[in-house]
């Protein structure tokens, strides 16, 4: 995958392989998951809380089954890179 620039609250840019990858270890798992779902909130919804920008993959600013299609096109479990297909 080719990295992707993620900004946070108008942060410095957070870098990720993969959408998804949260934690930043190249890939996407269950430690990945907890902070999707800790800000899934359904559509036209604001962020639960701030840093929940980077799993908002189509920076819609809310958190729904749309950003976790995204996120389980990615998911391929632990030390493994993301599953084929996965936008990147």
């Amino acid at each position: 995958g080719t990295p992707t620039d993620r900004v946070p609250n108008g942060e410095t840019p957070m870098r990720f392989a993969y959408p998804g990858d949260a934690d930043l270890d190249g890939d996407v798992d269950l430690t990945d998951f907890s902070v999707f779902q800790g800000c899934f909130n359904g559509p036209n919804r604001p962020p639960l809380h701030a840093g929940c920008e980077i799993v908002d993959f189509d920076d819609d600013t809310d958190v729904d089954l749309t950003d976790f299609n995204t996120f389980q096109q990615c998911f391929n479990g632990p030390n493994r890179p993301p599953a084929p297909g996965c936008p990147g």
